[in-house]
């Protein structure tokens, strides 16, 4: 069984570091084109439609993001090379990005691209920069999250063509994440209790509230097991180490690798059960050698079923909370997920970070970043 808290222990304790094994020793090793972030901050992450960002566009996030770089970074904007967004609802992503760009002071040679693959869209931001400095395309680059999921909610999609409406895995691919949270629950067997349980606050509090979607399954789910509507940003900041260390800047990790990878449709939240065990294979990492894990709590089914399918420890997972406490503002939530890491990270002295997230349309990506040096600007947990 799941226990709260067991699950919300870690903050408490106090860390003990490890005998590291061969693998996180070879990932320890250091070279001079090495691909390492620098910097990694969050906004607050508020609820869509009634929280404190409900007022604010997307492009006022964005804008108001790439500010706060400039103010933290110790980078001159001149000096970035390129800057990759992640977002998912903006009707016009890739003008949206140039424009707050070049009114919060990146001069014109910077150029701008925007990336949407749903859930992840900030953790490709991250790994298109990453990408492009280890093939010597570039040293400096910046990757965003962001997502105003009150001002864009979600566009239905909507197929035409009668080959797409008629392949079951392809008409799966348009339906509402709400039901395949369901289908999870009841092609596994994941019980509300065990969702419940999870979710942590009361059990009492929890039992009460309805099905958030009483039209599929078992109406399992419920505000209080899923994760809400929410609005936020966050960047990443990433170059060579030789331009690092030519900068004086500290490092905070060293981004090794990301996989996606794609699962069924209608099973769209198990994505993380599946990226993280490919991520570790590239990597040759094992469970034991991560130090915390940040995988994104889309819904408790999902959680359920990573946590059981993999063993996930407890006490390594979402140590400040995840995506049911702290919101899921989608293209935001890939480089929100390295800020928070990174920090907690520092606090445990620890060396491996793994991110991970079901990504809708039924995919799943996964992330390892390994952290070499004491200190972090990550901010905002």
């Amino acid at each position: 069984m799941l226990r709260a808290t067991t699950y919300c222990a870690p903050r408490l304790q106090r860390f003990f570091s490890s005998p590291r094994s061969k693998a996180v020793e070879k990932l320890l090793q250091k070279n001079l084109d090495d691909v390492v972030i620098t910097l990694a901050l969050r906004t607050p992450l508020t609820r869509g439609n009634k929280g404190g960002l409900k007022d604010t566009s997307a492009d006022s996030l964005l804008y108001g993001m790439l500010k706060a770089v400039q103010e933290r970074s110790g980078v001159d904007p001149a000096m970035v090379e390129d800057i990759t967004t992640g977002v998912c609802h903006s009707p016009s992503p890739t003008y949206e990005a140039r424009a707050a760009a070049l009114a919060a002071g990146f001069p014109q040679h910077v150029p701008v691209q925007s990336i949407n693959r749903l859930c992840s869209s900030g953790l490709m931001a991250v790994r298109s920069i990453s990408d492009s400095i280890s093939r010597g395309d570039i040293q400096v680059g910046l990757a965003v999250g962001y997502e105003s999921m009150s001002t864009n909610p979600r566009p239905t999609p909507v197929f035409k063509h009668p080959d797409i409406n008629a392949n079951n895995l392809s008409r799966d691919c348009a339906q509402p994440m709400g039901w395949t949270s369901e289908n999870v629950a009841t092609d596994f067997n994941i019980s509300r209790e065990a969702m419940d349980e999870y979710a942590g606050t009361t059990e009492e509090g929890l039992a009460k509230l309805k099905s958030a979607f009483p039209n599929w399954g078992d109406g399992r789910s419920t505000a209080g097991n899923s994760s809400p509507i929410t609005d936020g940003a966050a960047a990443v900041m990433l170059m060579t180490r030789q331009k690092a260390e030519e900068l004086g800047l500290e490092i905070l990790a060293r981004h090794v690798n990301t996989v996606v990878t794609g699962v069924p449709p209608r099973h769209m939240g198990v994505g993380p059960a599946f990226a993280i065990p490919k991520v570790l294979s590239k990597t040759g990492l094992s469970m034991e050698d991560v130090d915390l894990f940040e995988i994104n709590e889309a819904f408790a089914s999902m959680m359920v079923y990573t946590i059981d399918k993999l063993q996930v420890p407890l006490d390594k997972l979402n140590v400040n909370g995840g995506a049911i406490a702290l919101g899921h503002p989608l293209g935001c939530t890939g480089a929100r997920q390295i800020a928070t890491g990174l920090s907690e990270l520092k606090k445990r002295d620890g060396n491996v970070l793994v991110t991970s997230m079901c990504i809708g349309s039924g995919m799943g990506a996964a992330a390892v970043f390994v952290r070499e040096s004491t200190g972090t600007t990550a901010s905002k947990l």
